[in-house]
């Protein structure tokens, strides 16, 4: 799964469990490495932009 799929699971679903209104869906440590590296790419990348 994407950032961007559980950003959009976030904010059009709540990040609930589908059909359960108290359930919400797990996040794990291999999520949010993925999330932060992901993150880390863009920002060098806007660094790189804005050096030239």
């Amino acid at each position: 799964m994407t950032i961007t799929d559980r950003r959009n699971q976030i904010a059009h679903d709540a990040d609930l469990v589908d059909g359960d209104l108290e359930q919400r869906r797990p996040i794990d440590e291999h999520d949010v490495t993925d999330a932060i590296k992901w993150i880390g790419r863009i920002a060098l990348a806007v660094a790189h932009v804005l050096e030239a």
